[in-house]
């Protein structure tokens, strides 16, 4: 079961910047900060965009916006929304992202604001989580001072499969739904917790790739 999230509306004003909750007519402008910021991010250290258009990016803003276990907030300036930022509360262990400020409004602390927004949500959590590029250095001294630490790291890497043929001994599948069980077992065992939730998600959106060796996940 989900989380389910009171959309109450949000409002904090600090030295003329306004923070509040967000909703589906901030989409299509969070969308275009959101394509342009990692854009920004990604091709200064020579990676390709994390979103390959503005619509792409702005479909995930839209996502979020909807759905009823995430809890998101914009900040503006003098009316203009110039950035956003998401919690996702479907397990005990909450999430925070993407956070995502115009490349043009950086380095005047909205970011902070929008880090401070959330974290107020999240108060009494188990705990929260986020992931950040290790070049990122805008934001790894922002994450820092609100008391994040650096855990483990997290290795994302780009291709096409070369065709080979899956090891032996192992069934490799699209997941479904007779392996829920099996896989929400193996990260309780591994890491402690749960994400039951979060791994229902994915299921749905069928991202999930599961791996079995004589009959088990």
């Amino acid at each position: 079961m989900l989380f389910k999230q009171h959309k109450l509306r949000v409002v904090v004003v600090v030295m003329g910047v306004l923070v509040r909750s967000i909703s589906l007519a901030d989409a299509d402008t969070c969308g275009r900060i959101c394509y342009q910021g990692y854009k920004e991010l990604y091709e200064r250290h020579g990676f390709p965009p994390a979103f390959p258009s503005v619509d792409a990016a702005t479909r995930r803003i839209r996502h979020s916006t909807e759905h009823p276990a995430v809890y998101g907030v914009v900040g503006e300036i003098d009316g203009s929304v110039v950035g956003f930022n998401f919690l996702r509360e479907l397990d005990p262990v909450r999430a925070v992202g993407p956070l995502v400020i115009d490349p043009a409004a950086q380095g005047h602390g909205m970011g902070r604001l929008l880090m401070d927004a959330v974290m107020e949500r999240a108060r009494g959590a188990r705990s929260v989580r986020l992931g950040t590029a290790a070049y990122n250095f805008q934001a790894l001294p922002l994450y820092a001072s609100v008391g994040f630490e650096v855990k483990e790291p997290l290795l994302s890497m780009v291709g096409k499969p070369d065709g080979a043929a899956p090891v032996s001994g192992y069934d490799v599948h699209p997941m479904q739904e007779a392996d829920f069980r099996g896989c929400e077992a193996l990260h309780e065992r591994v890491h402690g917790l749960s994400r039951a939730n979060e791994l229902r998600d994915q299921f749905v959106a069928g991202t999930v790739i599961v791996a079995l060796r004589d009959g088990k996940v």
